[in-house]
């Protein structure tokens, strides 16, 4: 679900005992609970808990990662996947910003924001009948001052034995390990995609992008 408040944690309205929780993030070999994560109003997070409902460890999924381009004053594209922002409260959640850019500015608001910044959503992915395409519904956008890997976050289409199509981009997956183990790929999943940026793929300039993992969300 989505952070939504504090008290302890408050997760799609329902609080949450968090004083035991372990905090992690999901990377791209998995969970990493080494680093030290706070959690951030808008942040997407799977909660694993107990019978007494406190939580035992809280795992923050962000959907997208990489550069801004074609930015507007509503929406930004993220990795080639198309994001939009919510300013209006009786529209749903409210967009939360954070973060520093590599330039040193703080994010405070979508206007904080350019063209080849770097930065991570979190969401879910909506249909947008208009366009014919599925678009990443942001409940928080952070800025990052760099990466280690990028992530798309979509719905599977097109799938054969080599690539899949999401949202405009080929996802290459005859290298790539599917999680959780045991799972096979199918049109309509919605899945999070993780591509190395060292391999030098932070935007969609190549024919397909290489997946070294792909998570199953459902």
């Amino acid at each position: 679900g989505t952070v939504t408040g504090f008290g302890s944690v408050i997760v799609d309205g329902t609080e949450i005992d968090d004083s035991s929780a372990t905090v992690c993030t999901e990377d791209i070999s998995g969970t990493d609970c080494t680093a030290s994560t706070k959690l951030q109003l808008g942040q997407r997070v799977n909660v694993r808990h107990h019978a007494s409902g406190a939580a035992s460890t809280i795992t923050v999924a962000a959907g997208v990662i990489g550069l801004v381009s074609d930015k507007t004053s509503t929406t930004l594209t993220v990795a080639g996947q198309r994001v939009t922002v919510n300013t209006d409260a009786t529209a749903g959640p409210l967009t939360a910003f954070g973060g520093t850019t590599a330039a040193g500015v703080a994010v405070t608001s979508l206007d904080d924001i350019a063209n080849n910044d770097t930065v991570a959503v979190h969401g879910t992915p909506v249909y947008n009948t208009a366009l014919g395409a599925y678009e990443v519904a942001a409940t928080r956008i952070e800025a990052k001052s760099a990466i280690n890997h990028v992530r798309l976050l979509g719905k599977v289409t097109g799938l054969t034995s080599s690539n899949f199509t999401l949202n405009g981009v080929t996802i290459d997956i005859k290298n790539t390990t599917v999680a959780p183990t045991g799972t096979a790929l199918a049109d309509g999943q919605s899945v999070i995609v993780f591509v190395r940026a060292a391999n030098g793929v932070v935007t969609p300039t190549t024919p397909s992008w290489p997946a070294q993992r792909i998570l199953v969300i459902h």
